[in-house]
């Protein structure tokens, strides 16, 4: 039954991300991925019914957040955002069935990058007064002649 729905919203994803995928800004299709797996956890949470202990135990989940989560107070939309559901039902389990992504991955492309140079910080405001470089004997003032630099 899931692999269906999957199937069925998959194509309206798609429909999505042609439409928006020039989109340059990208938080609100990260907003909107992370949102549409709270509605199939949700689904997958009520067919579960009962049996919500065992499946969450099943894949991974810990005794006191199974319990916790199998017992709650609240309705089923609810329970599909706990942590215990992210374990159990995490992104990689729906990619697997074909649930597209509407906003593009960015793992570690270079212009994303932070720079890790240990020269850089040397330029900060952070830095305390009276640094001095150690191999070079100079302080921060006069390694940096430059206008602006103190």
């Amino acid at each position: 039954m899931i692999g269906y729905v999957v199937a069925e919203l998959g194509q309206t994803l798609l429909g999505w991300k042609a439409y928006f995928g020039g989109a340059e800004v990208l938080s609100p299709l990260r907003d909107l991925d992370k949102w549409v797996l709270c509605p199939l956890r949700c689904h997958l949470w009520k067919q579960w019914g009962r049996a919500g202990y065992r499946e969450l135990r099943k894949r991974g989940v810990s005794v006191r957040a199974a319990w916790h989560t199998s017992k709650p107070a609240h309705g089923p939309w609810r329970v599909s955002q706990t942590p215990a559901l992210s374990i159990a039902l995490p992104l990689r389990f729906f990619e697997q069935m074909g649930l597209p992504s509407l906003a593009p991955r960015q793992e570690f492309a270079s212009s994303n990058r932070r720079i890790r140079d240990p020269f850089v910080r040397w330029c900060g405001r952070w830095r305390p007064r009276g640094f001095t470089l150690s191999r070079l004997g100079l302080s921060c003032r006069w390694a940096f002649p430059v206008a602006g630099f103190r």
